[in-house]
């Protein structure tokens, strides 16, 4: 139902519902990558710190494109 009502909102304009895509899949890159630290942090098996940094390091690069697309594609 939401997805219908923003192709409705947004008169069908791919250009206008690309940004909102790129919102939802970076924001579900940054939402996993933080949970993959979290259970690293839990869980502690050898490896996890060098684990939880490739996750955290990507966490923080997904957050980062996010923000810049937030910021860019909404007025």
């Amino acid at each position: 139902m939401f997805a219908a009502l923003l192709i409705v909102m947004k008169q069908g304009s791919v250009d206008a519902l690309i940004p909102l895509y790129a919102i939802g899949v970076f924001l579900a890159f940054t939402l996993s990558q933080s949970g993959m630290v979290m259970h690293w942090l839990k869980l502690k098996v050898p490896g996890w710190q060098t684990k939880a940094i490739i996750n955290g390091v990507g966490a923080t690069a997904t957050f980062l494109v996010l923000i810049d697309i937030i910021a860019e594609k909404i007025p």
